[in-house]
Formats: structure tokens, sequence, C-alpha cells
């Protein structure tokens, strides 16, 4: 009796051998997979309705080819632009663009020989959103002589945003983590995460921002500030009538920016002040100015008589 169980464990291990064996071999055969399809469609549910069963034939092993067999819906991200609209809410992926996401379809260690499924017609629900602007919180500070040229920029600028209406009118922007550096003396690129208010479903989890750094100089001048639109007839005087610039250039400046700078005071403003005080704006800057001072930032007006 102990012969005849030693033989049958001697049967069974051979025969795990045998299976593992031959399992672990690569075959040839074809699959079908599940799939839920996921995208960032515009004015869309960011899922599909319901789930699609896609054809391919591949090579594997036998223990991947089983595990594909029995397989639970695989969830797979596709690009917006791979779509094409059917009508209202059925869009089409075509095979030429279905074949770029083969590997998240059948998975790791497979290599897909051809899709049979031709392409895939899914269906997108409408849903409620709008567009509105990304907005950093940014924490940072620049090294002696260097700064920032222009506002950071983030691309994208603007991200759409869904939810039910009444989360929605509570959006006006989408912002970012907090974005902190220190002694930037150059320029920097990076990807932010945003953060989603409650309820609110986004349409980009993150966004590219690019901060251009120079270094620069400071150039002081006084110049005579000019009006404009005033009517015929009229006396219109400002206080002061001189005001001070500092512009920081782009180092080596290769211009005086005093020379094409203009400041003056625009009547049509005036008209429409409740208190007679007005901005002093400044036009005509060479490119290389980062960025400029004024003082004083605003004069008094007065309208000293009228004549007809």
């Amino acid at each position: 009796m102990k012969n005849w169980f030693s033989l049958l464990m001697c049967l069974l291990f051979s025969a795990g051998i045998w299976l593992v064996g031959n399992l672990s071999r690569n075959y040839s055969a074809i699959v079908n997979v599940p799939v839920i399809v996921s995208s960032n469609i515009e004015g869309r549910a960011s899922q599909s309705l319901t789930e699609v069963s896609i054809s391919g034939r591949v090579t594997a092993s036998g223990f991947r080819l089983i595990a594909l067999r029995n397989s639970k819906p695989v969830p797979v991200f596709i690009k917006s632009s791979d779509f094409i609209q059917v009508d209202k809410e059925l869009f089409r992926v075509p095979a030429s663009n279905l074949n770029r996401y083969t590997g998240l379809i059948f998975g790791n260690n497979v290599n897909t020989e051809t899709l049979i499924s031709e392409e895939i017609t899914v269906r997108f629900l409408p849903e409620l959103f709008k567009k509105v602007p990304v907005k950093g919180v940014l924490n940072l500070s620049y090294k002696p002589q260097y700064k920032a040229v222009g506002p950071v920029a983030f691309s994208p600028d603007s991200l759409l945003v869904y939810g039910e209406p009444s989360k929605l009118e509570h959006v006006d922007a989408v912002l970012t983590r907090p974005i902190v550096m220190n002694d930037i003396k150059r320029s920097v690129h990076g990807v932010a995460k945003v953060d989603t208010p409650p309820g609110i479903r986004i349409s980009e989890e993150e966004v590219s921002y690019s901060i251009n750094v120079s270094r620069y100089v400071d150039i002081s001048t006084e110049a005579t500030i000019s009006l404009r639109n005033v009517p015929s007839g009229l006396v219109f005087s400002i206080f002061p009538s001189k005001v001070k610039a500092t512009f920081s250039c782009v180092f080596p400046p290769m211009e005086d920016p005093a020379e094409k700078a203009v400041f003056y005071i625009d009547y049509d403003e005036f008209a429409e002040s409740l208190t007679g005080r007005c901005i002093i704006h400044c036009e005509n800057l060479p490119e290389s100015v980062m960025d400029y001072k004024l003082e004083p930032q605003i004069c008094e007006c007065f309208l000293e008589s009228n004549y007809r």
C-alpha cells in the first residue's frame, strides 16, 4: 500500500511539473477582453456608459492566456483625439487608433499579433461643465538681480470643470498645489498638481508651468507726462507733471528704454472718474523691459475752465 501511495505521489508530482512546464510556454491564441473606456472628451462623462469587448490574436504564456480569458473588465483611458464622433452620444475608435492601446488592453508580457476588432463604438453621456482659468499658488523668490520675465505660464491655461449647477457656480478658477522655489536664477519648467474642489471633476489632474527668468539691471529716468483725448477748448492740468520711472531691463541692456517710453494721462478716464485721480499709463516699452515702477502711479487732475 505504501508503494502505491508513493507511486501516486510521484505521478502527481510529475504531472504538476509537466503542467507548469507547458503553461509556461508561449502560445498563439485569440482572446476577448472586456474593456471599460474612459476619456476626457469635452462636455462628456469621464467613463463610457457600457463596456465593450475587444478581440485580438496574441502570443503569451499559457498562464497569461488563462488569465486573459477569465479577466474582469479592464479600465483603459483613450485620448479624446483618438475618437471620431458618430452621433450625439456615440464615439468610434478606429483600429488604427486602437492599436496604440493594445498594451493596456491585453497587459504586460503579451505580444499582440493583430487586432481582430476593427473598431469599437462607445457611448459617452453629456455632462454639465464650464471652462475656468488656472491660477498658480506661488511662493517664489529670486537671487539678487534676477527676476521673472512676465507672469508664470501654465499649459493648459484653462481647464474644464464638471459638476452640478450649484457646485459649478462657485468655481471661478482652478488652483494649483503650492509651487515653492527659492533663490531662482535660471528659467524653470515643471508640472504641478491641481486642487479639485469638493463635488467637482476636472478635465486634467496636473498642468505644466514655465517661469522665464533673466538677470536684470534697473535704469531710472524722470519724464514729462503727456495728455490725451482732451476736448478742444478745455484747459486740463495735472499734478505732478513729471513721473520717475524705474525700468528693470534684461542684462545687458541693449537700449535705453527712456528714449522710447511714453507716459500719459487719458482725459476720458478723468471724465468717468469720481475723484479726479487718474492712473499714469506707459507705452512703447522695448521688449527688453521686464518690469517697471512709477513714482507716483496716480496724478491729481483738474479742469480749470471751459471756453465756448
